[in-house]
């Protein structure tokens, strides 16, 4: 069993290649005696990633709960704090249907119907 280090195997004309290293973050499982690590810890960009995901779901419940349809088009704006998200502006936009994204809310997004 690996306790340390994540092991990989590769086929070759030779033989079998094994790449070891450490891997700080993660999961081990052994079975019929296979070895499987993998690297569990989470990124810069994963983290970011996920922080979108949770904005755009309380964006679109913020939607709902003031009874947008869902063809209506807002703009938004985000807090601050969130600024760094807007590096991923298209995404959050054609999710949210915003026709604009701004970073210069308070605590909460709001949102404004367009148009």
């Amino acid at each position: 069993m690996i306790h340390s280090a994540c092991a990989s195997r590769s086929a070759s004309a030779r033989g079998i290649v094994s790449t070891i290293r450490s891997v700080s973050a993660r999961a081990v499982a052994s079975a019929d005696g296979v070895t499987v690590a993998l690297a569990t810890g989470l990124d810069d960009d994963l983290l970011a990633e996920g922080r979108v995901y949770e904005l755009i779901h309380r964006v679109n419940s913020l939607r709902k709960e003031t009874g947008l349809a869902l063809t209506d088009r807002i703009a938004l704006t985000i807090p601050r704090a969130d600024a760094d998200l807007l590096a991923h502006a298209e995404w959050i936009k054609a999710e949210t249907l915003a026709t604009s994204l701004e970073a210069n809310g308070g605590d909460a997004p709001t949102i404004v119907r367009a148009g």
